[in-house]
């Protein structure tokens, strides 16, 4: 009986079982081990690949570089810097999107190749959540500031939930979701710090595409 086996065996015997299912698994046709590794081990940030993680860190000096702007420049130099933090949030949110339209064209997650059908992958719900950041992106650049940087606040969180609903899914790799977290709080940081200088009562510059809120 299961029950009767000390405590230490039966742990073994559930790892061995675990790690037989998994070899299994991945000896089938069409299985991608690396779909089973997020539910099987966790992954750390130290995991992602060195040059995926410097650009991606190098990427949020921008960020960060516009919110101070916001805050120290003087007029009119604190607008134009609102302005440009907003186009390049406006960029980097279009680019996670394009993201899964690459994984999908790499038909990472996806199926075999099959007759009139060579990437499985590249579904009408991938690559249709891959468009919808640009898209989000072009109406927030429309808006006066605070509902503007409120939207992609919003927009760049949403956009974490979707990378791990896809890392969940096998659709992107594992790594990919531990900096995609760390970089998402990084961005939501500066782009708040932005919202607090603009917000009525702190004196809010206006910029081109986003004029105050006032």
């Amino acid at each position: 009986m299961l029950f009767d086996r000390p405590a230490g065996n039966v742990r073994q015997a559930a790892d061995r079982s675990l790690a037989e299912w998994a070899v299994e698994c991945s000896n089938r046709p069409g299985m991608d081990w690396r779909a089973l590794r997020p539910s099987l081990s966790p992954v750390m940030l130290s995991d992602t690949p060195r040059p995926a993680l410097a650009l991606g860190l190098a990427g949020l000096i921008p960020f960060y570089l516009g919110a101070a702007a916001v805050w120290l420049a003087p007029p009119p130099w604190n607008v134009y810097a609102l302005q440009v933090q907003v186009l390049y949030a406006a960029t980097i949110l279009s680019f996670l999107g394009a993201v899964h339209w690459g994984l999908a064209l790499a038909n990472q997650g996806g199926g075999p190749p099959r007759p009139g059908n060579p990437a499985p992958a590249m579904t009408w719900t991938r690559l249709g959540w891959s468009v919808v950041p640009p898209l989000v992106a072009w109406v927030a650049v429309a808006m006066t500031a605070v509902p503007g940087l409120v939207t992609f606040i919003i927009a760049f969180g949403a956009m974490y939930l979707g990378d791990r609903a896809a890392v969940r899914a096998g659709h992107a790799p594992a790594w990919y979701l531990p900096m995609r977290r760390v970089l998402t709080a990084m961005v939501i940081l500066a782009l708040a710090l932005s919202l607090a200088r603009v917000l009525p009562g702190l004196g809010p510059p206006s910029a081109a595409g986003l004029p105050d809120a006032g």
